[in-house]
Parts: C-alpha cells; sequence; structure tokens
C-alpha cells in the first residue's frame, strides 16, 4: 500500500497523513483506494470496498458524457461490482488523523466509502470527492480549493447556490449547500448530490426548459455591449496582461468589437457560465440536474449558455467547434431575430472567454486549449 499523491503541493496532505504519522493504524480511519485512471494528466481514485461502492463511483464519473464512454463505464463499474478490484496491484491509502478526509467523513456517519477525481491539468483544476453509503447511493460531494483560484472558484459556487436556493426553478435541480468553510486555510464545498444514476445528456427540449427558468428566476435587463459591467471588467482585466502577446491581440480585437457591435443592445441576465453535457443529467422527473456553478453570474449576454454548450459538445477540436458554432448560430441562440445580434453575442463570448483563459492563466496551468492563438482568437478576429 502507498501514499497518495495527488500533484496538488502542500493540500495533497488533505487526502493522505504521512506515513509516519499514521503509524500503524489502518483502524483509525485509512481507507484503501485503486487509483483506477492515473495518468500524468488525471487522477481517479475509487474505494476498494465495498465493491458496490466502488462500482457507482465509476458508473457516476464524470467524463462518461458520450455513448462510448459510458459503455465503457458500465462494462468496469459491473467488472468492479463481480470483485475485479482485488485483482489490481497497485492500492494507496487515503485519510488518516488530522486529514480533510476525516473532517469531511466526520459529517456523515452512514458514509461507506468515498473517490477522489482530480481532472486533467488547467488554472482551476480541483480534487472532488463523491461520498456514498455502503449500499453505493450517493451522500454528498466535496470540492476543495488547493491555491488562491481554486479557493475563490469554491466561495463563488458555494455563494451561487446559496442564492438559487432561494429561488424558484422549474425543470432545473441544483445541489443544496451541506456545508462550507475553510481546513488548513483552504476553502470547501459540501453539496447534495442532484442525480444518482448514469449520466445521460438531457434532450434540448429540457436544456432549453431548464434555461429559461434560470433566466426567469432573476431579474433580466436589456444593455448595450459597450456600457455593460461585464464589458468593463474583462477591458479592465486585459490592461493587467499589457505586454502579454494574447492579451495584445485581445485588446485589439475588442477595439474592433466595439467600433463593429458597441452599440448592439442585448438582453442580459442569469447565466450558468460552465453549460456543458458533462455538468448535467437528465432525471426520472423530466427535469435536469445541473452541478458546478463557480461561474454563474447574473448580468450576462443571453444565448452565452446555448453557444458553450455547442462548442463544448462539439466531436473536433475547439477551433472547428468555434466555427461549427458561427455557421448554425441561428439554431443556437434563439429568441434573436437579427443575424448582427447573433453575432454580437458569439463575439462578445469570444472575448469574455479569452479574458477569462488570461486572468486564470490556463496556457501556464497546461490546460488543452490554452494557447488562444490555436483557437480562439483566429475565430474572434475573423468575426470582428
Amino acid at each position: 500500500m502507498s501514499d497518495v499523491g495527488l500533484g496538488l503541493g502542500r493540500a495533497d496532505h488533505a487526502f493522505a497523513a504521512p506515513a509516519q504519522e499514521r503509524g500503524a493504524s489502518r483502524r483509525r480511519g485509512t481507507h484503501a483506494a485503486i487509483p483506477l485512471a492515473s495518468s500524468e494528466s488525471a487522477r481517479f481514485l475509487v474505494p476498494l470496498s465495498p465493491t458496490v461502492s466502488s462500482a457507482r463511483a465509476i458508473r457516476g464519473y464524470k467524463v462518461a458524457s458520450s455513448a462510448l464512454s459510458r459503455l465503457s463505464a458500465a462494462v468496469v463499474s459491473g467488472a468492479f461490482r463481480l470483485g475485479a478490484a482485488s485483482a489490481l496491484p497497485r492500492r494507496v491509502t487515503l485519510g488518516g488523523p488530522g486529514t480533510f478526509v476525516e473532517h469531511v467523513l466526520q459529517r456523515f456517519p452512514s458514509g461507506g466509502a468515498f473517490s477522489v477525481h482530480l481532472g486533467p491539468p488547467r488554472a482551476n483544476r480541483k480534487p472532488v470527492m463523491h461520498i456514498m453509503d455502503r449500499t453505493g447511493t450517493s451522500l454528498a460531494y466535496v470540492k476543495l480549493g488547493v491555491n488562491a483560484l481554486t479557493c475563490a472558484r469554491v466561495r463563488a459556487e458555494t455563494a451561487s447556490l446559496s442564492e438559487l436556493s432561494s429561488r424558484r426553478l422549474q425543470g432545473l435541480v441544483v445541489p443544496e449547500v451541506i456545508d462550507s468553510g475553510t481546513w488548513d486555510d483552504l476553502d470547501y464545498l459540501i453539496m447534495s448530490p442532484v442525480h444518482d444514476g448514469p449520466p445521460a445528456e438531457p434532450s434540448l427540449t429540457r436544456r432549453r426548459r431548464a434555461s429559461e427558468s434560470l433566466v426567469g428566476a432573476f431579474p433580466s435587463y436589456d444593455s448595450s455591449v459597450a456600457d455593460a459591467p461585464w464589458w468593463t471588467n474583462a477591458l479592465s482585466s486585459l490592461e493587467t496582461k499589457r505586454g502579454d502577446s494574447d492579451a495584445e491581440r485581445l485588446m485589439s480585437a475588442a477595439a474592433r468589437l466595439q467600433d463593429k457591435f458597441g452599440r448592439v443592445t442585448l438582453r442580459h441576465g442569469a447565466c450558468h457560465g460552465d453549460w456543458t453535457p458533462w455538468n448535467m443529467a437528465a432525471r426520472d422527473d423530466d427535469a435536469i440536474a445541473v452541478w458546478d456553478w463557480e461561474r454563474f453570474a447574473e448580468n450576462r449576454p443571453a444565448g452565452w449558455d446555448a453557444l458553450h454548450f455547442h462548442v463544448a459538445s462539439y466531436r473536433g477540436d475547439a477551433a472547428t467547434g468555434l466555427r461549427s458554432a458561427r455557421r448554425h448560430l441561428a439554431e443556437i441562440i434563439t429568441g434573436v431575430s437579427h443575424p448582427h445580434e447573433r453575432e454580437a453575442i458569439l463575439a462578445t463570448y469570444l472575448l469574455h472567454r479569452g479574458c477569462t483563459f488570461l486572468a486564470d492563466r490556463q496556457e501556464a496551468a497546461g490546460a488543452p486549449n490554452g494557447p488562444l492563438g490555436r483557437w480562439l482568437l483566429p475565430a474572434l478576429e475573423e468575426l470582428v
């Protein structure tokens, strides 16, 4: 049995106490796990036992969004349920006295197992725990910030979920905050599960109904592009990046965007901010469950979420996905009759996303789409 290294620096001790501190105390809260999807770019640790929890963790794996990956998850899940985990040679030890794992599990007396997922490199990469009881039923999901950016995102999601809990939402189910706070100066959020089964992508009709419910639950208003608060903030963020080649190209594009679309009036309102197939699932009650609310905002142009979903779900590279979005704007952005307005929505979406990537330093973090010159900048420059 080996210690786990999630590559989180000082936050690694949140999941595994040093061996000299654990001693031989297997009985004092340590847990055996299997590094099922461990690689240089991702970590996925599933519980060794009970096997029903191992299987459940795999079936609910967040990236199982395509038909092929769902099938693969189902096959591996079935193998684990039959006890295949015991034949795997590598094990790691999680938890122990004084760890974040111990801190969280104290809140769940019936919790029998948990998995830990750490996605591929990106600036907002953070570990997510999935807490289950001994029957494999989901009890909670837990996010832990590991640096200034991810801690800020955890706090933002906590605030978003608290706000959403006071709103009347139809056809849209969001997590409830079970607990939040800090552990060793790192922010965490414990949320209720909103879907407990293999992920299934909701239909377009369900997605649109849920999106309309979200927008309708908050005030909406009309604003020209140049007068919108997010536009001012975007330009301010670019000013802090002067000298960076991508920032300079974005500033040049922003100037042309303002000339072309600055006086265009767009409807503004609530926006999820990361509306993607892997952040939602169809439910049996005709609603959809949606999670990952750390980028939620109340003052974004209508249509950004729909655009983001199209680009994210496109089966190909991001540059091709953006070209597809431009070709299908009339189908993606409904309720807007003038083509010029639809192009303004696409252009502002691209500019804002580029500014966010630069502010988060996604390229330095190794994010797959971190280099904006490969996809976002050419698409924006062609548009403006």
